[in-house]
């Protein structure tokens, strides 16, 4: 890795941290900079704006999820068992990587950061869904999965629920949508 793709890295790995901690609005790319031990118009000549930087970190945190999950799904030989591999991986995704994740629920992140990305998560599990031939719209469902994990996150970090609650709470989704795949055809 050359000089110039370490800066890189270090300036969205400090606008990550930076980001989460503080939100997108009162993050300063000085501040940034200054913690990353970069002069500012390093910043500047490499992302150009704030907002690219803020384009760049959410790609680089939706190729790390999005490869994360493809790899276990991969390595899953029937539809059931990749949907049950990529909900348990990104279960643990969010757990292992708390920066990551509250990034991506930002709510003060520029329209921009969503409008230059396709959410490649969301696609594969869409894709497994309609493998599975679920009685329900797949990306509906999807949407209602990851929004499942989601909420049982958040329960689990401001001590509403148990990690032992969050496993079980997305075990039995799974059965649920599993008992339910391949009804899809007599609608």
């Amino acid at each position: 890795m050359t000089q110039k793709e370490r800066t890189h890295q270090k300036l969205i790995r400090t606008a990550l941290r930076l980001f989460g901690r503080q939100g997108y609005t009162a993050t300063t790319t000085r501040q940034i900079a200054h913690e990353a031990g970069i002069a500012e118009l390093t910043l500047f000549r490499h992302f150009g704006t704030k907002e690219n930087l803020a384009v760049q970190v959410f790609f680089s945190v939706c190729t790390h999820l999005f490869d994360e999950l493809r790899a276990a799904v991969e390595q899953a030989t029937t539809p059931q068992e990749r949907l049950r591999a990529f909900a348990r991986t990104l279960r643990r995704f969010v757990d292992r990587y708390p920066e990551e994740f509250q990034f991506l629920h930002l709510p003060d992140l520029p329209p921009a950061v969503f409008e230059q990305q396709t959410f490649q998560p969301l696609k594969l599990l869409t894709r497994i869904l309609t493998d599975l031939e679920v009685p329900v719209p797949p990306r509906a469902l999807g949407l209602a999965l990851v929004g499942t994990v989601e909420r049982t996150w958040i329960g689990k970090r401001i001590g509403l629920i148990s990690d032992q609650d969050q496993e079980e709470t997305l075990e039995w989704i799974l059965d649920l949508v599993l008992q339910h795949a391949g009804s899809a055809q007599g609608h």
